[in-house]
């Protein structure tokens, strides 16, 4: 379990540091797209779907984003709009 909340520790860590960086670079669809995986992995769907949404909105080809936004999606409990996420991805 230590193992565990250290990398639970760590993501959030890493949640902050991106955040400051967005401030500064607001159109960096790469902060977006790594802070909604650090939101991924610690289970906050909600915000790992706003910040994909946000990278797609900068980058839409971004691929990651949009995997990020369905997976999202889907842990959301919205299996329609998680397919709709990768319809947008592929097209």
């Amino acid at each position: 379990l230590g193992a565990a909340q250290e990398g639970t520790r760590l993501y959030l860590a890493a949640v902050q540091q991106y955040g400051m960086a967005a401030e500064l670079a607001p159109t960096d669809y790469r902060i977006f797209c790594r802070r909604a995986a650090c939101y991924f992995a610690v289970e906050d769907y909600a915000r790992c779907r706003g910040d994909a949404q946000r990278c797609v909105e900068l980058r839409p080809g971004c691929a990651r984003g949009w995997l990020l936004l369905a997976r999202a999606s889907q842990r959301l409990g919205d299996a329609d709009e998680a397919a709709r996420d990768v319809e947008r991805g592929i097209a």
